[in-house]
């Protein structure tokens, strides 16, 4: 990668829910040069990383807290509808990473906790978006007493 005034390479992987990132690189005037992969010459990695990590107990802690720490740079990320922890699928996440079991993520398993990072605008849509749930609930349930107290007049 470049410093200070040189110029420099780097290669990104996205996801497809991360692809709108490109486009906010193009807008930042980052030059993005997408490159096909040949297909022929992959080779899963996951039986050989899973072996690995279950013969040597030091790396598949380093394995444990590298996939905690990614996950938790993704919940940190300021632009919640590019960078979604919740979107990822972490047990298929855990599995490629050759971990056995899915480690503890405490910053996911407590969804009572208010959201870090969420920019006000996205608060208040959520606020409103619940509200409106509330509301047709609510009118459900009034139409369906109404409709009770009709049966039970006839």
């Amino acid at each position: 990668t470049a410093r200070n005034d040189s110029k420099g390479k780097s290669l990104l992987l996205l996801t497809e829910h991360e692809a709108s990132m490109a486009t906010l690189l193009q807008e930042a005037r980052v030059p993005i040069k997408k490159i096909a992969v040949n297909r022929s010459q992959l080779s899963p990695l996951q039986a050989q990383l899973s072996d690995m990590l279950s013969q040597h107990a030091d790396m598949k802690h380093v394995a444990q807290k590298a996939f905690v720490s990614y996950l938790r740079s993704v919940h940190l990320q300021s632009n919640k509808e590019l960078f979604n922890v919740n979107a990822i699928p972490h047990d298929a996440l855990a599995v490629a990473w050759g971990l056995p079991t899915l480690p503890r993520l405490r910053f996911v398993d407590a969804p009572t906790q208010k959201a870090k990072n969420v920019p006000y605008a996205m608060r208040e849509a959520a606020k409103e978006k619940e509200k409106a749930a509330g509301d047709v609930a609510a009118e459900a349930k009034g139409a369906a007493e109404a409709e009770d107290e009709e049966g039970a007049s006839e």
